[in-house]
């Protein structure tokens, strides 16, 4: 019994490395050790070469083609052993970071818990600490206490003194990770094409560029960040990206072309519908607004603006997702169709894509995420970060841990495992809000063209401060209806390609060909690591 399990494991294990070969856009050796963890270079560049004969046995058509022209050669496969050597040995030092870690915050949550019951005496009535009896000792009154303990900004404060004091020079890694650096397509490849302009062309040298940029330590912007993950963010008013590649004419066509695509046929509310001093005239203007629209809204404008009953600028993240961000959210995306997600819950497209290339790792978490479920599956259709107005008037930060990168990259998540889990249409589309204080901006993002995920800016609107400033609303309504049609569509998308796919009979294919959707997608790099590189002395 023992020895058939064996057999029955090992001949699944080989069949998921066949299916490798058969259903990567890219099934470079690197990619393969990536799958597979090999331990030992003779077995695993054997194990290799053997999955690639087998599937092009299996193969024919277009994916023969693509099998037979991969660089295969001693030298090739040599050189990307190498690479896999150092990436193992990046997994293992991450992999001893994170124990470490858990191990500082279990100490820390059990002394937490200590000091909390230490604080109370046998009465059950709170001890006074600043009184003279029960005065707590500070950190340098007592060499024993347990000086490791602090809170994150503390640890990051700490991390700068150190490496101002110790003068230690750090850079980013940027290209860690299953992702490819090539920028290639195949022959029959699906082209984003504007007139004459070949955009797709256009858009993957710009991520040559950045891929170079990387490879240098050069990189500057969080556009040319995304880029390296194949997400072009298209913004209008940017000076960056596709701007730098092309003309104004050029560029005009472009953006014309995703307005055509991305129309927005709003529900207009013009600003003289909401009277200015009369709180109570509000209300019945809105419900004749309301009607006049869509009737089977019930309540929903109504709801919103009646949530916005009080002042938080001055609020905390936490209260500012709560107070001011979910009133006016909510009530366009709770239904019986979604399943809304807070920041406690880690983002499952997320962990998916991390934990194929290591198991242990785990995935981003998003202040704000809504799925549609379907036999099981998540299907992950809007993610939202967020950051009070009080944290964006006091901290600075960098491009590289800016939100725009994070949620651009949330989406590109989403996207790969709804099409991994099954949604093969091309025109599912991801939407996400980016709020930054007051002010959210709208993206959505589509794979309708190879190696292209369009990251597109689809408006801007504010959230209200308090009852004083309800002018903003007409457009935070507009656009929100907006996005609730395309989280709709996307949602009823999923149904349907799924209940086509279990029609399919051609699926059910022990050995199906490389699905088109499929090689439509591109692996990501890993979040960029921050090393040290030398002590200046």
């Amino acid at each position: 019994m023992r020895k058939e399990r064996r057999k029955s494991s090992s001949w699944t294990r080989q069949n998921s490395e066949i299916n490798f070969f058969l259903n990567s856009p890219s099934p470079t050796p690197i990619s393969f050790f990536r799958l597979t963890h090999p331990n030992q270079r003779g077995r695993a560049i054997a194990k290799y070469k053997k999955g690639l004969v087998i599937a092009m046995k299996r193969s024919k058509g277009s994916n023969l083609a693509k099998l037979k022209a991969l660089d295969s050669d001693v030298e090739t496969i040599q050189r990307d052993w190498e690479i896999w050597l150092k990436e193992k040995k990046a997994i293992l030092a991450c992999r001893n970071n994170h124990d470490a870690n858990l191990r500082i915050q279990q100490d820390f949550a059990i002394t937490m818990e200590t000091i909390a019951g230490a604080t109370k005496s046998e009465t059950g009535e709170h001890n006074n600490f600043a009184s003279g009896s029960h005065r707590m000792k500070r950190s340098d009154e007592n060499n024993a206490s347990d000086s490791s303990y602090r809170t994150e900004s503390e640890e990051s404060n700490d991390d700068s003194e150190l490496e101002q004091k110790e003068k230690i020079k750090f850079q980013y890694e940027w290209l860690s990770g299953p992702g490819i650096k090539e920028s290639t397509l195949i022959e029959c490849a699906i082209k984003w094409t504007v007139g004459t302009i070949d955009v797709s062309n256009i858009l993957l040298e710009y991520r040559n560029l950045s891929i170079k940029k990387a490879s240098e330590r050069k990189i500057e912007n969080a556009v040319e960040m995304l880029s390296l993950n194949y997400i072009f963010l298209l913004d209008e008013n940017l000076s960056t990206g596709i701007s730098e590649m092309i003309g104004t004419a050029a560029l005009r066509a472009i953006f014309e072309n995703i307005r055509s695509e991305y129309t927005n046929t709003p529900c207009h509310l013009s600003d003289k519908d909401i009277a200015k001093n009369n709180f109570q005239g509000r209300k019945s203007l809105l419900r004749k607004w309301q009607k006049e629209v869509k009737d089977n809204d019930n309540d929903l404008v109504l709801e919103v603006f009646e949530s916005i009953n009080t002042n938080r600028a001055d609020a905390r993240e936490d209260s500012f997702v709560h107070e001011v961000f979910a009133p006016i959210i909510l009530p366009f995306f709770v239904n019986d169709d979604l399943i809304c997600e807070w920041s406690s819950d880690v983002l499952n497209p997320s962990t998916h894509r991390k934990r194929k290339f290591d198991p242990i790792l785990q995935g981003r978490k998003a202040d704000f995420s809504a799925y549609t479920q379907i036999k099981g599956n998540r299907y992950y259709l809007l993610v939202s970060e967020i950051k009070s107005a009080r944290y964006i008037s006091s901290k600075k930060v960098n491009f590289v841990d800016c939100d725009l990168v994070k949620i651009g990259n949330e989406m590109k998540d989403m996207l790969d495992k709804c099409i991994e889990d099954g949604a093969k249409t091309r025109d599912l589309t991801i939407c996400s809000m980016l709020v930054e204080g007051f002010q959210c901006s709208v993206f959505v993002m589509d794979l309708k063209f190879d190696a292209i995920y369009r990251m597109i800016l689809l408006g801007k609107f504010f959230l209200p401060q308090n009852i004083h400033n309800l002018s903003v609303l007409p457009t935070a309504i507009e656009e929100l209806m907006q996005i609730k049609d395309i989280v709709s569509r996307s949602a009823e998308l999923c149904v349907q390609s799924l209940s086509r796919c279990n029609k399919d009979s051609s699926i059910t294919s022990t050995v199906p060909a490389t699905p088109l959707r499929n090689g439509m997608m591109r692996p990501s790099f890993h979040t960029p690591m921050k090393v040290p590189i030398k002590k200046i002395s």
